[in-house]
């Protein structure tokens, strides 16, 4: 996800003409090293390094693992001491606002979270602005995700429910899609010709759905009186898969306020 991130950051910057502006900390040397064949950009081991060169951020972006910030704090602290005007962007799970800027105060804090999908350019973001952040840096916020997907502000208080949809629903829908491919093979189809059956009535799906349908309406679009659909409906109905699907969301979202409430924890 961490290159997912550097990727549409670097898109973004590209197109404003500050590409070379961008710099990446990463202390482990191979992974550094690839960064650096691939990106045009200034690559560091740490944070130290970053101050003995003189650079002062404009923009951070805290992309390490949410069980390491708590370790990070005088190393970071540091950072926010030089660049106290910086704008702070969080792709950490579970670590709040209340608690990035109890850790580095000085730093407009951006909150944010996003799913797998963004990897392929096809994420779906949430970003909540923190109490020192401005309209502008919303707007930067919101601009540099829309690079790689769909992007919208919410409440911090909305994110458990995004992440149970948005951060869990891809696995929710694998799950699904693993039912669908396994359906196809047991009626006689190929497992690769089920498998891309599958994945572009996703494609399509989700087409249809962002063209402005919701999804009772697209349901009912397909399913014709007395046809197959509606059939396929009527067994999954007498099933409670409908119960289960919200089930599972509710179950995601308990889950997503516990992390929270216990600190620093991953989500998905």
């Amino acid at each position: 996800m961490g290159e997912a991130f550097l990727g549409g950051a670097f898109r973004y910057f590209s197109e404003i003409g500050r590409e070379k502006d961008l710099l990446v900390i990463e202390p482990v040397d191979t992974i550094r090293d690839q960064l650096s064949c691939k990106y045009p950009v200034l690559t560091f081991p740490s944070v130290g390094n970053v101050l003995q060169a003189g650079l002062f951020p404009e923009v951070i972006f805290f992309a390490v693992k949410p069980d390491r910030f708590p370790e990070l704090s005088e190393e970071l602290l540091s950072l926010s001491s030089a660049s106290s005007a910086a704008l702070a962007i969080s792709v950490m799970a579970g670590v709040t606002l209340s608690q990035l800027e109890r850790s580095l105060p000085d730093l407009r804090w951006v909150r944010t979270m996003s799913n797998l999908a963004l990897t392929t350019g096809e994420g779906m973001t949430v970003i909540a602005p923190g109490s020192l952040a401005t309209i502008s840096d919303e707007r930067l916020v919101l601009e540099l995700f829309s690079r790689m997907g769909k992007a919208i502000c919410l409440p911090e208080r909305d994110f458990d429910i995004a992440t149970a949809i948005a951060g869990s629903g891809p696995g929710f829908m694998a799950l699904v899609g693993d039912a669908l491919v396994d359906s196809g093979v047991l009626h006689g189809l190929k497992k690769e010709t089920a498998s891309l059956l599958v994945a572009q009535m996703f494609v399509g799906t989700g087409t249809l759905l962002l063209s402005g349908s919701f999804p009772a309406e697209l349901k009912g679009q397909v399913s014709s009186p007395g046809g197959t659909t509606i059939e396929g409906l009527a067994s999954l109905e007498s099933r409670a898969v409908r119960g289960a699907f919200i089930e599972a969301v509710s179950a995601a979202v308990k889950k997503s306020r516990l992390l929270g409430e216990g600190g620093a924890a991953r989500r998905h």
